[in-house]
């Protein structure tokens, strides 16, 4: 179930995947060596061809890896602060920005908050755009099972679904309780005293109904997991046109970070939007696609 590898009762599905890009990936090929570099048509071509496989990324590093293709959504004012020292931080992007992001809500599978963004935020982590035809997984890293009974997850959770990765150093009636409200209880290996991102990615891989695109919300902490993990696929920045300041304000991401700049994580494949007043900058781990 947690080897890294596509579930057995997910063979078919993942071959015929692996069939129709096989062949989808020849066809360009031929397209780009047949073309005539000259004409608009071919450069037309080829982007749609490059949206076609952006779409579906996430079922191609699933049909490789069994594990979902996990996207790093912040957004942040032009100093690198996702909130104030106080803690606040509503709205730091703009109103069209905070659109595109419910619109992205209804495209993933899931999408993962810490315990602390979870406390603090009080999220509901659905897509509000009206019309909305699917929600995501909600998925907490709570390793001690801390989530509040109150908390607008818990309280949604029988209309929505939703589920928290905890390990053995959370209570028993705590976790009964969470399951007692609806709320899906999974119990992950520990690393550092914290859920080991890994093996949550393993499971959201081995569910029967398996979950192949994870975006992370907050906070920082999470954030900083995944990345000293090497599980962050693909990077999604909102940039506001405002200074916030502060030392002891918060950035994306947190932790002890990296000692060298040999040692940070590059990113490539970048591209920047327009989002209203924002910008919106994208990025992937990886120089080559999946």
């Amino acid at each position: 179930g947690r080897c890294g590898c596509a579930p057995r009762a997910n063979f078919w599905a993942t071959f015929s995947c692996f069939l129709f890009f096989f062949f989808f990936k020849q066809k360009t090929a031929y397209e780009i060596k047949e073309c005539d570099w000259s004409s608009d048509v071919c450069s037309s071509d080829l982007t749609v061809a490059a949206r076609a496989r952006a779409q579906n990324e996430a079922f191609r590093k699933y049909a490789v890896t069994g594990r979902p293709l996990v996207t790093l959504k912040s957004a942040m004012s032009l100093d690198g602060k996702i909130a104030t020292a106080s803690g606040d931080s509503q709205w730091i992007s703009g109103e069209e920005s905070r659109r595109q992001v419910h619109a992205l809500r209804g495209e993933v599978d899931a999408i993962a908050v810490g315990s602390g963004t979870a406390h603090i935020d009080d999220p509901l982590l659905t897509c509000r755009l009206p019309g909305a035809r699917r929600q995501p997984l909600r998925v907490v890293f709570d390793s001690e099972a801390n989530l509040d009974s109150d908390s607008r997850l818990v309280r949604t959770a029988g209309e929505f679904q939703t589920l928290v990765f905890v390990t053995d150093a959370a209570p028993a009636d705590r976790v009964e309780a969470l399951r007692r409200d609806g709320v899906e209880v999974a119990r992950v290996q520990a690393l550092r005293g914290r859920v080991d991102v890994n093996d949550a990615l393993g499971f959201l891989g081995s569910r029967e109904i398996p979950i192949l695109s994870l975006m992370l919300e907050g906070g920082p902490t999470l954030a900083s997991s995944f990345v000293a993990a090497g599980a962050v696929d693909k990077v999604m920045t909102y940039i506001a046109p405002m200074i916030i300041g502060g030392e002891s304000a918060r950035t994306p991401v947190a932790g002890e970070g990296f000692n060298m700049i040999s040692e940070a994580v590059e990113l490539y494949r970048m591209t920047h939007t327009r989002v209203g007043d924002d910008v919106l900058i994208t990025a992937y781990t990886s120089k080559d696609e999946w």
